[in-house]
């Protein structure tokens, strides 16, 4: 692992997008719950 992103929000995914894209090793650390209503 190379990167680990706390938050699956919109930021914490697109930081993920653009490492993968950089062919790093990403792992996103989420608390589960969704925020849509």
């Amino acid at each position: 692992m190379d990167t680990l992103v706390i938050g699956g929000g919109p930021a914490g995914l697109t930081a993920a997008i653009y490492l993968a894209r950089y062919h790093r090793a990403v792992t996103v650390v989420d608390d589960g719950n969704s925020r849509a209503k």
